[in-house]
């Protein structure tokens, strides 16, 4: 068995509850004091996992500029997400330079201001691993 799907089955038996009305969600957040520019990380969503509005954080980072991204079970589609936080010591907001098709972006606020992007297209199944 792959390491991460331990992982992956853990972080289901283990979510976080941010609120009342939070969705469960599990982030990976690892330390990534390496030398490299690229951060890549598996996931898989086990059949029978996929529970209405859960959020799979596959890459997290925090720092000047913070942001996330994973793939979500949405009653519209299986949907893949990235955001990013503007940094906090400059005031040029993030932007998009490049989009996949059908790929929407939009500026966030409320915990900090940013930019979000999700496809609800590209869609994802269970029991397939997703590079990310």
């Amino acid at each position: 068995m792959k390491p991460l799907a331990t992982i992956c089955i853990l972080l289901l038996c283990f979510t976080a509850h941010g609120g009342e009305n939070a969705a469960p969600s599990s982030h990976m957040v690892f330390d990534d004091n390496f030398d490299g520019d690229i951060l890549i990380n598996e996931v898989r969503v086990p059949k029978g996992g996929e529970a209405m509005y859960t959020y799979y954080e596959t890459l997290g980072w925090r720092g000047g500029a913070a942001g996330y991204g994973g793939i979500q079970v949405h009653p519209r589609a299986h949907l893949y997400i990235f955001s990013i936080w503007d940094h906090k010591k400059h005031t040029a907001p993030i932007k998009a330079v490049h989009k996949g098709p059908d790929t929407i972006t939009q500026k966030f606020g409320g915990e900090g201001t940013g930019l979000k992007s999700w496809n609800f297209k590209l869609g994802w199944k269970p029991d397939t691993w997703y590079t990310l």
